[in-house]
């Protein structure tokens, strides 16, 4: 291969470990973030600049274990920065410890801030369906003789 099919086949390819300018749902600037595990976060375009500074380009997907994940920066687990890992969505909406960030369409990867919502657990538990309790029948004794 040479060097201009080279770089004509890297043009049509973009690397999948660099944030790539996009727009979002609403047609605004987006940042789309890739992660590991073969996902992508989606960051507000002005955001973008601090966050990166502040954080680094890489993130990686953090799983909750629960089918659910996060982006978080890949530095967290770096000795020289100690501390709770950054999750890009605490860090956008700059959340106290305690303080709870909820996702107004569900997609904990979308930290957009149209998307983010700081709430306290009160009113997570309030927002939450009422789960219904169910009693089991008892288990039937057999009969031994």
């Amino acid at each position: 291969m040479n060097m201009q099919e080279h770089c004509k086949s890297n043009q049509q390819q973009h690397h999948p470990r660099f944030p790539r300018y996009s727009k979002g749902p609403e047609g605004e600037p987006v940042v789309l973030l890739p992660l590991t595990r073969g996902l992508t976060a989606m960051i507000d375009r002005e955001v973008w600049g601090w966050v990166a500074e502040q954080f680094g380009e890489h993130w990686v997907a953090l799983s909750n274990g629960q089918g659910r994940f996060y982006a978080r920066a890949s530095r967290a687990n770096d000795p020289h920065y100690p501390g709770d890992p950054a999750l890009l969505h605490r860090v956008i909406l700059e959340a106290r410890p305690g303080g709870r960030v909820t996702f107004n369409n569900g997609d904990s990867l979308d930290c957009r801030r149209a998307n983010l919502r700081l709430e306290t657990a009160a009113e997570t538990e309030r927002r939450k369906p009422a789960q219904r309790k169910t009693r089991r029948a008892p288990k039937e004794r057999s009969a031994q003789a």
